[in-house]
């Protein structure tokens, strides 16, 4: 059984109203930075406090009436939709430098400047509608709802002890990563890949959450492997996509670098699935089996 944390007296509605209101002021900081453009860093911010928001909105069922969290829930994925085209170029135009690297030089530097100036001006289309989104009504509605979400009346699981109500979700979110873990293969598309790094990211962000009531927070390194792995792999598979979008508006002359950069890609990309595949035991050791686990790891830490 797991050592009682020092802060395990918190209720659920305690620790969902903490996290509630600490996320609603992080987006809140960050509404002047986001339209504004010149740092990458705000709206990077804003999209992580809608999922983290989305994350113990899923932990924390039955603590907030079933209407008002799902409509919550769908205003931040309304939001998270908003930012979300932007934030993926901003990921490109810092990483597509980084990826080629080892390929640009010479005759490429002309088709790298193309490819930046062509995201850049991609990005500050799909910037442009953010002050609006931001200043609008349905953003205001989404910062009442968040601000009701932590001091509404609660339902009955929301007097239960945070620990008692997170521990089995916890549980059920890594039984759902292993088994999806389990599934895959070298062989392995990247769409699966990528599902299992969703199902790492929402287990890695509950127990991030968890961390005031339960002994969870040792786990983050062994929970950035495979985000950081797979992470990655996914960067240099939408890579791929964006220089193939890129190639279609190019003229014959430059296809030739274009493939090239295609290749480097992939052998990037089947590079960091080969490591993945290679940590992943070690990963699944350290979480253990929720069915019996074992001294020192995740299940055991939340059993």
């Amino acid at each position: 059984m797991a050592s009682a944390h020092p802060t395990s007296i918190l209720s659920a509605s305690e620790l969902l109203a903490r996290i509630v209101l600490a996320q609603q002021r992080c987006i809140l900081a960050q509404v002047p930075g986001v339209p504004a453009g010149d740092d990458p860093e705000p709206l990077h911010r804003m999209r992580t406090s809608t999922r983290r928001l989305r994350a113990v909105l899923k932990l924390s069922r039955g603590v907030l009436p079933r209407r008002e969290r799902r409509l919550l829930n769908d205003e931040l994925a309304w939001l998270a939709r908003c930012l979300g085209p932007v934030r993926d170029l901003d990921v490109m135009i810092a990483e597509l430098p980084r990826l080629l690297g080892p390929v640009v030089s010479g005759p490429h530097d002309a088709s790298m400047t193309s490819l930046t100036d062509w995201l850049a001006e991609r990005r500050l289309l799909a910037r442009a509608p953010l002050g609006a989104t931001l200043a609008g009504p349905r953003f205001e509605g989404l910062l009442s709802l968040l601000t009701d979400a932590s001091v509404s009346p609660h339902r009955r699981k929301a007097s239960l002890p945070a620990a008692t109500l997170l521990r089995p979700r916890l549980l059920e979110q890594l039984r759902l990563f292993e088994a999806q873990a389990g599934t895959l293969s070298t062989a392995s598309s990247s769409d699966d890949l990528h599902r299992v790094r969703i199902l790492n990211k929402r287990l890695r962000y509950g127990c991030e959450l968890a961390q005031p009531v339960l002994p969870t927070a040792v786990f983050a390194s062994t929970l950035d492997i495979p985000h950081d792995l797979l992470g990655a792999h996914q960067d240099a598979v939408v890579a791929g996509a964006i220089i193939r979008e890129f190639q279609a508006t190019r003229p014959a002359p430059a296809q030739p670098i274009l493939n090239a950069w295609q290749a480097a890609l992939l052998r990037q990309a089947a590079g960091l699935r080969l490591d993945f595949f290679a940590q992943l035991p070690r990963v699944i050791q350290v979480l253990g089996d929720p069915a019996h686990p074992q001294e020192g790891s995740l299940a055991a830490a939340l059993a």
